[in-house]
């Protein structure tokens, strides 16, 4: 009996969760180091956020690269959809929590799309 093949659309499907996850992890992650630094040495408020702006850019190249790697044809895109879904899921956590929108959620946004297209074209 041979293998049977997944549809593609299912395919993007479990490789774009999948990659949101790894993307999840790795802020969860970042955010805990943040955390104890912060405690730890006290970090200015600009500090923090710049940092934060980084563990965003970190999560979503590396979900990038595995949805780029895993997809192989079209590597930016899907790194580029693995950003805007990374973002999408940031956005409507930030806002169920209270945040309203400012700047910072514009340049969140460049930063995600940006670094998950970088990690699909790297991948």
């Amino acid at each position: 009996m041979g293998k049977k093949e997944t549809p593609h659309s299912a395919r993007v499907l479990t490789v774009m969760v999948k990659g949101l996850i790894l993307g999840g992890l790795v802020t969860g992650a970042a955010i805990l180091i943040l955390a104890l630094l912060l405690y730890k040495t006290g970090l200015s408020e600009n500090n923090l956020h710049i940092a934060v702006i980084v563990v965003y850019a970190l999560s979503c190249l590396i979900s990038g690269i595995y949805c780029g790697k895993k997809l192989q044809e079209r590597r930016f895109m899907w790194g580029l959809l693995a950003g805007v879904l990374y973002y999408a899921v940031l956005l409507v956590i930030s806002t169920g929590l209270g945040g309203s929108f400012s700047v910072s959620f514009i340049s969140s946004a460049l930063v995600c799309l940006g670094s998950g297209m970088l990690g699909g074209m790297l991948s």
